[in-house]
């Protein structure tokens, strides 16, 4: 009698180091740029990320646009329900050892978001940025 081997369990996804939540509301003409800005600022900093694009009933091809992009993960909400709630279900879904929250309108200094996470490492539970 033989016994076929055991199956290799699948590789385990690393958790990355942070998970950016994006909430978008009519964004389109402002969210492709934001997101490559996000990126840049993470990947010059070396920190692993994920960022999670959460469509909040967007009317003006937001939608669209997000769909679109590379290696981000996208929630669609078929209505508008608010940013809190956007964010909230984005946080749910987040798997980063630290969650951001940011904006979608270009008015965060997003590029300072490794500095952010680095102040957090520092002691802190929790840093807030203000425009």
């Amino acid at each position: 009698m033989s016994t076929a081997p055991a199956p290799s369990p699948l590789p385990v996804q690393a958790v990355p180091e942070v998970s950016v939540v994006l909430p978008c509301y009519n964004e389109r003409d402002h969210v492709e740029q934001e997101i490559k800005r996000i990126r840049a600022a993470l990947d010059q900093a070396g920190m692993s990320y994920e960022l999670i694009c959460v469509d909040d009933g967007s009317t003006d091809g937001t939608r669209e646009v997000l769909t679109s992009i590379k290696g981000i993960r996208t929630i669609l909400f078929p209505r508008n329900q608010g940013s809190g709630t956007a964010r909230r279900i984005g946080t749910n879904e987040a798997r980063g050892r630290v969650v951001v929250w940011t904006d979608a309108d270009m008015t965060y200094p997003n590029e300072l978001i490794p500095e952010l996470v680095r102040e957090l490492d520092e002691n802190y539970d929790q840093v807030v940025g203000a425009r």
